[in-house]
């Protein structure tokens, strides 16, 4: 990746998208996500799949942020499998054995979950649920919205593109020039920065700013970042094959490593059984 460590201090658009002239701006915006798109796809240019099928390994990060002193016995070994049936069908699987495993996606407005808010109203043994146990309980309109946020985040980095069952609006932002990067927000309160590298015109990375709880308060901030990696070509397309999760809890001090998703398989245009899309 040929994008400089400088540009981590682009501006996160967690707030809105800075009101800049439209013509200039709006036209780099556009150029840059053109280029983006030629640099996926390839020419001539070709439609966008129907279906699309994921698989691979994902490494949920433990311990120290120190990754050269990690072992494999503070790391989480998981399956994914990931189906898409364009426009508006998609689920994550993921799969740890014994460990754990989780099922979220969404068919159009519907949430596609093996953990929905209703079966965790009640924790066992107890006749009800107290109201300290509840806020603890994953909801449902979190879930949904927490999965169109990684339908986003994965499938802009695979085909640099808006779709309707997520549609999104792109500008300019703050310094977006300098760093080749441009903003992007949804009608929900999503809202990410994507830079692009240089050279290529890939996209390298897509960050946000998230308000989290601190102790019993709202109000501290973590920046979170998908970065893409290891593009190679698949059906004349370039997709990434390393897709690593990083974060900081601080503009002060580093990003670091929370998870890398190392994908196998590819496969567009393939038949998917519609239970995929029934949990």
């Amino acid at each position: 990746m040929t994008v400089r460590a400088s540009l981590i201090s682009v501006c996160m658009v967690c707030v809105a998208l800075t009101a800049l002239p439209l013509s200039a701006q709006q036209n780099r915006v556009s150029r840059v996500l053109a280029d983006a798109r030629r640099a996926l796809d390839g020419l001539p240019e070709r439609p966008l799949p129907r279906t699309m099928v994921i698989r691979g390994k994902r490494m949920a990060l433990q311990g120290s942020r120190d990754l050269q002193i990690r072992t494999s016995r503070q790391n989480l070994l998981l399956s994914v499998e990931i189906y898409a049936e364009f426009p508006d069908k998609f689920v994550w699987i993921e799969d740890g054995g014994a460990v754990m495993r989780t099922v979220r996606g969404f068919d159009r407005q519907r949430l596609i979950t093996n953990a929905p808010e209703r079966l965790a109203q009640v924790l066992p043994g107890q006749e009800s649920t107290s109201a300290y146990a509840l806020g603890f309980i994953t909801r449902d309109v979190d879930q949904l919205t927490q999965i169109r946020a990684d339908f986003v985040a994965l499938t802009f980095g695979l085909f640099g593109r808006s779709f309707p069952s997520v549609p999104l609006t792109f500008g300019d932002i703050k310094g977006g020039e300098a760093a080749n990067a441009i903003g992007m927000s949804t009608k929900d309160g999503y809202a990410a920065t994507v830079v692009f590298d240089p050279v290529s015109g890939l996209p390298a990375w897509l960050g946000t700013r998230e308000v989290v709880p601190v102790g019993n308060e709202i109000g501290g901030q973590v920046t979170r970042r998908w970065v893409y990696e290891d593009y190679r070509a698949v059906d004349a397309r370039r997709v990434p094959h390393l897709v690593r999760w990083m974060m900081t809890a601080s503009d002060s001090s580093p990003l670091f490593s929370t998870s890398v998703l190392t994908i196998t398989e590819y496969a567009f245009n393939v038949a998917i059984d519609p239970k995929v899309f029934k949990q």
